[in-house]
């Protein structure tokens, strides 16, 4: 592997060479589109604002992902570019670098959009953000090449795989009881934060389950309507998305992110906001006659 390291050393210090401070910059914005910020952003917008379907699936996917790309790195314990040449690094990253969080994610997203929507435009529009979201952790000497595309078809297997199972599965959990919905909903990702207990993967299985039993509730009582005018559609996500950063902050300081319990915690602080994504900001909305509960 160190011959391969060094080769991948060389390529970021080429790259870097033709670049400087606004290049910098840029490739910061990119990468920033693969951050977890942009995320807490992005799939509210989603299932507020555009398909709720849609992007409770895809944050399942999403979900899944980061917990794959968790376990993949503890596994193949990879050092960084700037591990090896510190002054590499232009960016912010800790932990393994292979694969590439940031890549597979960009993979799993943009083409799981990419798929919905279907048309040439998505799949170039999808293709080109996939690109530069890898090239940026490779320019911003977070990642070596290899992370990259290691990043890039692990993602693409999780999202082939997820596309093949996705509308079986869901026709099959319809059919079962309420009761049974719920408690898979907290049971199968509690059981994977305890198999995997890595801070990243217990937050995204935190998220899980709150987002599985908040979708579940919002199917059996609310409507998946998010439609209505774009002032309105601003206005909700806004709304649901001050109450979102109010508990993302807050919870920090309700249930302790140190001591014995700190994974036991995190679980909880991150189910609690996957809850209120999936039903209760929708529930709010509703009742303040900001969303439709015509379906």
């Amino acid at each position: 592997m160190e011959s391969l390291w060094q080769w991948g050393i060389a390529f970021i210090v080429a790259v870097q060479s033709t670049g400087g401070e606004r290049l910098d910059a840029v490739f910061r914005a990119i990468s920033f589109l693969g951050e977890e910020q942009f995320y807490l952003v992005f799939f509210p917008l989603l299932l507020w604002c555009v398909d709720a379907r849609l992007g409770f699936r895809l944050g399942v996917i999403f979900l899944l992902s980061v917990y794959t790309n968790s376990v993949a790195k503890e596994v193949l314990d990879h050092p960084r570019p700037f591990d090896l040449n510190p002054s590499l690094q232009r960016g912010y990253a800790v932990g393994y670098g292979l694969p590439s969080g940031h890549s597979q994610n960009a993979a799993v997203i943009w083409g799981g959009l990419a798929t919905r929507i279907g048309t040439p435009a998505a799949w170039i529009g999808a293709l080109l953000l996939v690109g530069l979201i890898g090239f940026s952790r490779v320019y911003l000497g977070v990642h070596f090449p290899t992370d990259v595309l290691g990043g890039w078809l692990i993602g693409g297997v999780l999202l082939a795989v997820a596309l093949a199972v996705d509308e079986p599965i869901a026709t099959n959990v319809r059919r079962w009881p309420f009761s049974v919905q719920i408690a898979l909903a907290i049971l199968v990702p509690a059981v994977l934060a305890f198999v995997f207990p890595d801070t990243d993967a217990v937050s995204a299985m935190g998220t899980l389950a709150g987002f599985g039993v908040g979708f579940t509730i919002r199917l059996r009582f609310l409507s998946l309507n998010t439609r209505g005018p774009w002032w309105q559609r601003v206005i909700r996500f806004l709304v649901g998305a001050a109450v979102l950063l109010a508990l993302y902050a807050g919870l920090r300081f309700l249930f302790p992110s140190e001591g014995p319990l700190q994974l036991v915690f995190r679980f909880i602080r991150h189910s609690v906001l996957g809850l209120w994504v999936t039903f209760g900001a929708p529930w709010f909305l509703e009742r303040t006659r900001l969303a439709s509960r015509t379906r």
